[in-house]
């Protein structure tokens, strides 16, 4: 001990705590002639002369109440010592005593030493990788190696013999720990052990220099051990080297000798050991040979269960948004499918010999379907990743990355269709996958890879509904070059209505009923068919602004609104509003509409803003919820919240196939066949919001008589629950009924009165005359599109109020008798920018007809089948109605 110490710090006595009790009572021989101890351990010391054993209690410490001159605690990492360890720090500070906590390089806790470093008075020590010169007290890299040399005559290193550690003698550590806290140590935290560390190998030829004969052998890392030196703040107290060779020559290694006899074996001895040896390579082969047979089960069920539960963690990572981790577990799958395809194969064979070869198909065909699935997952993501990440910049890993997915996607849709179904949980994003398969074949063109592409975005507010989704209150011009995203910016459209220069003559409603006249950008989509009235938009986007496009988007609230409910509340920085799915509509109205007027630039900068918000937080984002974000897209894209139209005839025939331009469909008709169609196309002309308040049920009964003509009743039933302040107030809505060409209305009624139907006035010179006078009744537009017929005329729903329109008409098509067979389908043609509301059908039949062939989904009962659904989308069911 140092003989700097007081006689006070002499007479007090010293707390040493050390549970397992080996460092303790190594330190009690070297200061128990000094102090007098009270020792704390689970380990009684063989002598107790000046030391005061107190058997250790597994719970925290009740430290014995006395002063000592310094408090030693051994860390013990798991239990009642490290509950204790505040105590003791905070009595040695109350006390201005040492205390001292000694712990080891596998022990180490950053967070607990930072915390008890806090207090004053407190040492840290931290031990290396202990080795003992005679009996091995512990479990550290050293003294295992050390202990194979004595017992195998040899060592075994991991891996390449690389890895590090900080090897000291157990002697070194306990004069280290004495030097330390009876010493002139100043330092918070010291290292009981020099800083250069020793490999695996280095160790090795130390202990072999000792004893030439220990052979050095190298095996298979179980782990990745950490390869790097430690370098922290804290002074090494054995300095830079240790002296590691002179440390080992004390270590008593002995000559490793195998255990055989000098005695010459027997006859006896020799028949015996060839039976056993002959025993032994026959229970060898047996076992080679089942392997052989059992292998290819084995491997394959393993392999194919592992790609499962990758696939299944993969799907979790996505859920969670780490795409990254996403694509990991992906690729991990679709490896493990491969292999399992492979040993597959042999399966087959053997299962082929033994009768259960179907058995063994079925599950090789799940394993084939599971790789693609994998695959397809692998490649999409990848390409996704690379978009959103600092790589992509190199357009040319961003078209080789697409490429792998379209052929992934080739190959997975090839695999469901041979199966016929997809693996669970895909069917959610049926759609998703049907637009992607759908569009494979254009991808390059879309998306600027043969030439720079530019797109008109439409942001239409469904609020203020228009028949192609709402009013167009902002645009965005988007340009796409090989992948990568050039121009987009957000323009309010009165900036570029304000650039028309002429006169484009509007519709017949907006000049009549909006009293406009002159055609605007902003008026653009006033066409039933989306694709025409996106045309129609694009049109005067190059005539306001010079601007050509070669496709136009539009999307509307209701899609920002799924897309905030996958994303979750966005901060608006600009506003300092944080909006969310549920305030959308009046925070956007609130910033965006209330008191705007022409040339304003409010409703530009908060759409904007938002979106900047949107893209930030998506962007930025480590946990992007793509599972959430995908089925945002898919319920968009399904319910005519996100439309497409483009100028490539070719390519615009693939979406409007799909249903993904909101285009009228042309039906050509079989003999035989009616396609009894209905559509319902409002536009909001009042100047307001008023659809936020609307909502709307429909229903449509048909009924056949007994010379086949078809007849139907359309009700619709509006609800508007506006209190007539702003943003809502009456919905001036003018309604257009769509129907198959032929059909003639024969009578509309509005709340049970019938009205006087009369051809609309539709000469602007006539109807703008001063002296003009709106003839009596309702007046009726009617003329064709796409081989339909379309009716319009005005109505109003006053807010806080109720209206029924009921419209009568007869189909032109009618039920041939003379057909053994005909079909009859019940077409829906929903609205963009509509929500879903309820739609019934009902079908009578005369007693001459009867039904056969009813989908599942529809009642039937007796010569009436009936369906009752919400208009997510638009609607087809077909029944077969034959003689009876």
């Amino acid at each position: 001990m140092n003989s700097a110490q007081t006689l006070e710090e002499k007479l007090s006595p010293i707390l040493i705590v050390d549970k397992v009790g080996i460092i303790g009572n190594a330190l009690i021989n070297k200061v128990k002639e000094e102090a007098l101890v009270i020792f704390i351990s689970e380990n009684k010391p063989k002598e107790e002369e000046n030391i005061i054993f107190i058997p250790f209690k597994n719970h925290p410490a009740k430290i014995p109440d006395n002063t000592y001159s310094h408090i030693v605690v051994i860390d013990d990492k798991f239990s009642w010592v490290r509950a204790s360890l505040f105590s003791f720090a905070k009595k040695a500070d109350d006390d201005k005593t040492s205390f001292t906590f000694v712990t080891d390089l596998d022990k180490k806790d950053k967070n607990l030493i930072e915390n008890v470093s806090r207090f004053h008075r407190t040492k840290i020590l931290i031990l290396g990788e202990i080795f003992n010169e005679e009996k091995l007290l512990f479990s550290t890299i050293p003294n295992k190696l050390i202990q194979q040399a004595r017992e195998e005559g040899r060592i075994d290193i991991p891996g390449d013999g690389t890895d590090y550690f900080y090897p000291v003698s157990f002697g070194d550590s306990i004069e280290g720990i004495i030097n330390s806290v009876f010493g002139e140590d100043k330092n918070t935290l010291s290292y009981i052990f020099a800083k250069n560390p020793f490999s695996y190998l280095a160790f090795a030829h130390a202990i072999q220099r000792e004893n030439p004969s220990i052979k050095i052998d190298f095996i298979k890392k179980e782990d990745e051990s950490n390869n790097e030196p430690l370098v922290q703040e804290g002074k090494y107290l054995l300095g830079e080297n240790y002296p590691i060779k002179e440390k080992i020559k004390l270590i008593k290694i002995g000559d490793f000798k195998l255990n055989k006899s000098d005695e010459l074996p027997t006859e006896t001895t020799i028949n015996y050991k060839r039976e056993k040896k002959k025993k032994y390579l026959f229970l060898k082969l047996t076992i080679f040979l089942l392997l052989i047979v059992l292998m290819p089960v084995i491997i394959t069920l393993s392999t194919s269960l592992a790609g499962l539960k990758a696939l299944e963690a993969s799907k979790g990572e996505l859920e969670k948004g780490d795409l990254k981790q996403t694509v990991n577990y992906s690729s991990f799958a679709a490896n493990q499918f491969a292999i399992a395809g492979f040993c597959s194969k042999a399966l087959l064979f053997e299962t082929e010999k033994i009768g259960l070869f179907n058995y063994a198909f079925y599950l090789s065909e799940e394993i084939n379907l599971g790789k693609s699935i994998a695959e397809t997952e692998t490649s999409i993501l990848r390409a996704v990743y690379m978009i959103t990440s600092a790589n992509s910049s190199d357009s040319g890993s961003i078209s080789a990355l697409i490429n792998d997915a379209k052929n992934s996607l080739e190959i997975y849709n090839k695999q469901t269709a041979l199966n016929g179904a997809n693996l669970s949980g895909m069917e959610k994003y049926g759609t998703l996958l049907s637009f992607a398969s759908a569009t494979t074949g254009i991808w390059d063109d879309l998306l600027g890879f043969n030439g720079e592409r530019k797109y008109l975005i439409l942001f239409q507010n469904n609020m203020e509904l228009r028949p192609g989704g709402g009013f167009i209150g902002s645009y965005a011009v988007l340009t796409l070059d090989k992948g990568k995203i050039g121009q987009f910016t957000i323009h309010d459209v009165y900036d570029a209505d304000g650039q028309l220069k002429g006169h484009v003559e509007p519709p017949f409603a907006i000049r009549r009923y909006l009293g406009k006249v002159h055609w605007y950008f902003r008026d653009s989509n006033f066409d039933v068919d989306f694709p025409k009235g996106a045309a129609t938009s694009a049109y005067f986007l190059n005539l306001e602004t010079g601007e050509k496009v070669n496709g136009v988007f539009a999307v509307d609230v209701s899609f920002v609104k799924n897309l905030m409910e996958a994303i979750g509340p966005v901060y608006v920085n600009d506003y300092k509003e944080t909006v969310n799915a549920g305030n959308l509509f009046y925070l956007t109205e609130s910033h965006a509409e209330k008191d705007f007027f022409p040339g304003s630039t409010q409703k530009k900068d908060f759409l904007r803003s938002l979106f900047n918000s949107i893209l930030f937080q998506i962007t930025s984002s480590k946990k992007v919820p793509f599972l959430s974000l995908a089925a945002a897209l898919e319920k968009s894209l399904t319910e005519k919240h996100l439309l497409f139209a483009f100028d490539d005839q070719s390519v615009q025939s693939i979406f409007s196939l799909n249903n993904w331009s909101s285009a009228i469909p042309v039906t050509s008709l079989k003999n035989g066949e009616v396609v009894d169609f209905i559509g319902i196309n409002e536009a909001n002309i009042g100047a307001n919001k008023a659809n936020y308040f609307i909502s709307r049920s429909i229903s449509k009964a048909v009924t056949i008589d007994e010379k086949g003509e078809i007849n139907s009743l359309l009700t619709i039933n509006y609800k508007n629950s506006s209190d007539g302040k702003w943003p809502g107030g009456d919905y001036i809505n003018y309604l257009r009924i769509i129907i198959p060409d032929g059909a003639e209305i024969n009578e509309i009624t509005i709340d049970e009165k019938a009205q006087n139907m009369t051809p609309a006035v539709t000469n602007f010179i006539q109807y703008e005359s001063k002296t003009f006078k709106p003839p009596t009744g309702l007046e009726i537009e009617k003329y064709s599109e796409e081989g339909k017929t379309v009716y319009g005329f005005l109505v109003n729903i006053p807010a806080g109020k109720l209206k029924t329109i009921k419209i009568n008409y007869s189909l032109g098509s009618t039920i041939s008798l003379s057909n053994e067979e005909n079909n009859y389908t019940f077409y829906f043609y929903k609205q963009p920018g509509t929500e879903s509301f309820p739609v019934s059908f009902s079908l009578n039949l005369p007693n001459n007809l009867k039904f056969v062939g009813v989908p599942k989904n529809i009642s039937i009962k007796r010569n009436q089948i009936t369906l009752s659904t919400d208009a997510t989308e638009d609607i087809s069911t077909s029944v077969r109605i034959d003689r009876n």
